[in-house]
């Protein structure tokens, strides 16, 4: 159970930098906005395996929008940078502590430079790709983290593609793995499509050409940093959150730029802890919240 959390973990991590979303994407502007919001969500706080106490967790609203430019320098190797921004409302209640402060509004900003390079390895098409980036909000730098990814693409047809490869993180609020991945997509119609691969591993009913339904399951991850004001902590902690969803996502293209994404479902969380500012001691474990979510995104893009 602890190897699935920390690979759902790091994927989660992975598909938050926009550069791996670029493979096979021209060159122009993309920009991304999103938000969205989840139940009131039950914790269990425990502290070295200790019990500590019970509460509730209300996440009101999560916001972000990132905009990110890609340069094709030739036909084999394409550069980009990135900026987001990201806002998160969440508040935390306990059934027996008093004066603690944990919840609040908590803004970051992120910057972030990209490169994929593809070329082929025994007659199959290889792809390379790098990314590194810095975030910071009000309590200054917060993360540095970098992501390599080495894909060798078995099969790459309309009907059907298959990718197996390695990913390598570089983060300075975690350790730094290395892991297998793989990616998978199979056309079985015109409507029917299974689809093993970010955002979204699903399996898709596709309506027309402006619209998709989608059921399947979805990683995220969730992390900000806060002032707790709780005696025994540090003044400024970390709170990091792996979840998983299962929902569904129905896509609708607004216009052959712009296409709008509703989901909702379940979600789950795998792991929420606090953390040292520097993300490397754990201080609290706040146990397996969960309850209904919902989210709407909107995305275009300008060559």
């Amino acid at each position: 159970m602890k190897v699935l959390r920390f690979i759902a973990l790091y994927i989660l991590i992975i598909v938050a930098f926009p550069a791996f979303a670029q493979l096979g994407i021209p060159a122009g502007w993309k920009i991304d906005a999103a938000v969205e919001a989840a139940s009131n969500q039950d914790i269990d706080i425990t502290a070295n395996d200790i019990d500590m106490t019970k509460g509730s967790m209300h996440r009101k609203m999560k916001a972000m929008i990132n905009a990110s430019r890609t340069f094709v320098i030739d036909r084999h190797l394409s550069m980009g940078l990135s900026a987001g921004y990201r806002f998160y409302d969440f508040d935390f209640d306990f059934d027996n502590a008093s004066a603690i402060d944990m919840g609040g509004k908590y803004h970051t900003l992120r910057l972030g430079g990209n490169a994929l390079y593809n070329t082929m390895l025994w007659n199959k098409p290889l792809v390379i790709m790098g990314n590194m980036s810095i975030e910071g909000g009000k309590w200054g730098m917060e993360r540095i983290s970098g992501i390599g990814v080495a894909m060798l693409m078995l099969k790459a047809t309309r009907e059907e593609m298959l990718g197996v490869g390695l990913i390598g993180l570089i983060n300075s609020t975690s350790d730094f793995p290395i892991f297998p991945m793989a990616i998978y997509r199979k056309v079985y119609s015109p409507q029917w499509i299974l689809n093993l691969n970010h955002p979204f591993f699903s399996l898709q009913y596709v309506h027309d050409d402006k619209q998709t339904l989608m059921a399947g399951f979805a990683f995220e991850n969730e992390r900000f940093w806060l002032k707790p004001s709780l005696e025994g902590l540090p003044e400024v902690t970390l709170f990091n959150r792996s979840v998983v969803r299962t929902g569904l996502n129905y896509d609708l293209k607004l216009s052959k730029e712009c296409s709008l994404t509703a989901q909702a479902g379940w979600e789950y969380t795998m792991r929420a802890r606090m953390f040292h500012r520097n993300g490397h001691h754990e201080r609290l474990d706040f146990g397996h919240p969960n309850g209904l979510y919902a989210r709407m995104a909107v995305n275009c893009r300008i060559r």
